[in-house]
This record gives structure tokens, sequence and C-alpha cells, in this order.
């Protein structure tokens, strides 16, 4: 559709509050009439005032589309949809197998269900979807979980029909190999996210701290043994009993001494 469209394809409008404006495209149809649809639509974009705080800084944007749709003629076209290609694969935890189909023709499909019977040796997978949208001149992929993918061929039987009188059927065969549903299963397992550096960073602080406790331990038990007085610093002593006797006597006769001189 933007190959259609004449003159500039981008502009830019400012609008007051409460004020509308009609913005315009021109369209130029094509050379010869065309069977079908085709498929488009504006986007518009809308900037908004940053919201802005003490700690969040937030620039705001405002997306619009609105669809087009051009037809040349109402002649109907029915949709013609190919299955091409599936694949073993792992999507949000559960493993499946993807399939891929194609919509050649310039319609959409609209309310779509789906379903499917995958049969691989004795184990059955039935699954079932409704309100699925395939745009015209579109791929549609769509996963299909199956529990514990293994290793083996897995015969899938699919329909897509609608109220429209759409209705389309595939069979189709793919062989898992053991290498692929290990990858997928891999892939589907939630792995626990380690933070290495945290915990040498804890492992390290814990070897510093015993480290400080085991030198103050013996630091401190060393000075409390004592080997005598270092550097002024010593054990404090009592004096013993007889000791003391003699200082009295010595201060005694001391005293007296010097009385008899007097």
């Amino acid at each position: 559709m933007t190959s259609l469209v004449d003159g500039k394809r981008k502009q830019v409008v400012k609008l007051k509050t409460g004020e509308n404006k009609t913005v315009e495209f021109k369209v130029k149809s094509p050379a010869s009439e065309y069977a079908g649809i085709i498929l488009g639509g504006v986007t518009t974009t809308a900037s908004v005032s940053p919201t802005k705080s003490k700690n969040i800084n937030i620039k705001n944007q405002v997306h619009y589309v609105k669809g087009v749709v051009l037809r040349s003629k109402d002649d109907g076209v029915m949709p013609d949809m190919h299955l091409t290609s599936a694949a073993p694969k792992a999507v949000a935890g559960s493993t499946g197998i993807a399939y891929t189909m194609d919509n050649t023709a310039p319609i959409n499909i609209n309310k779509v269900s789906l379903t499917a019977k995958i049969k691989n040796g004795s184990k059955t997978t039935n699954y079932n979807a409704d309100n699925l949208q395939i745009a015209p001149n579109s791929r549609f992929n769509y996963f299909i979980p199956i529990k514990k993918l293994t290793a083996g061929t897995y015969k899938a039987q699919i329909t897509l029909k609608n109220n429209n009188g759409f209705n389309k059927s595939f069979n189709y065969n793919i062989t898992v190999k053991q290498r692929e549903a290990d990858n997928v299963t891999e892939a589907a397992t939630p792995k626990q996210q380690t933070n290495n550096k945290q915990w040498i960073a804890i492992i390290v602080g814990i070897i510093v701290l015993i480290a400080v406790v085991v030198w103050m331990y013996l630091y401190y038990s060393q000075r409390n043994k004592g080997d005598g007085p270092k550097k002024g610093r010593g054990k404090f002593r009592l004096p013993n009993k007889k000791q003391t006797d003699d200082s009295k006597k010595t201060r005694s006769g001391d005293t007296r001494s010097s009385r008899h001189k007097k």
C-alpha cells in the first residue's frame, strides 16, 4: 500500500487542546484491476509531556493505527493456505512444534479456528484454538505445545476453518532428532541466575572478618600473659606480708632515732 501513496507519506500536525484537524493522503489506483484486497494502515504518533519526578524521568509517546482496506471489485477471493515447514521449538517455557503456513491470496481470513492432532508413537496430543486472524499475502507461524518433547516422528493433522466457508486441512510429518529434542528441552528449562561476583565478595568478606578476629584474639592473649615490664609496662604485684612488716619496722626505727637526736 505504501507504494500507492501519492506525495508525502509523513505529515506533522500541531493541535491545540480540544482542536480537531483532518489529515489527507492521496492514494493512486493501480494501473489494472486486482482481485481481493490491499491491506494497510495509517500510523499516528503523539508526543506527550514527559513525566518528571524526583527519581523518574519518562518520555511518553502514544501510537494509534487506523486500518485501511482497498478494493478493486467485489469478486469473491478465497484464501489459499499452505503448510510449508515445521520445527521443534521452545516458547515461554513450553516445548512443542512451530508450524509455518502461508496465505498467498490477497484476502484476509477472520475468526479462524484451528484443530490439531499430533501423534508420536502411542502418544497423541490434541490442541484447539479459536478467533485467529490471518492477513492477506502473509506468513502465519503457529506454535503447538507438546509435553516432554522426545526424539521421534510426529504426524500432524491440522485443520483451519471459519464460519464464512473457509476450510483447509493439512497432513505434515516431522522427525525430531535426539539432539534437537535435548536443545529444546534445555531452552525451555528455566535457568537459575547466579551472581558469581556477589558470592565471591561475600566469601572474601567472611575470610577477612575471621582473620581479624583471630589476630585480635592472639594479640590480646599474648598481651595478657606478659613477660615482665616492657617499655614501662608490666604486671602489678601486691607486696607480701614479710615485706610489709619490715617496712613498718624500718619506718618505726627511723622515727625513734630522729627523736633521740633531737
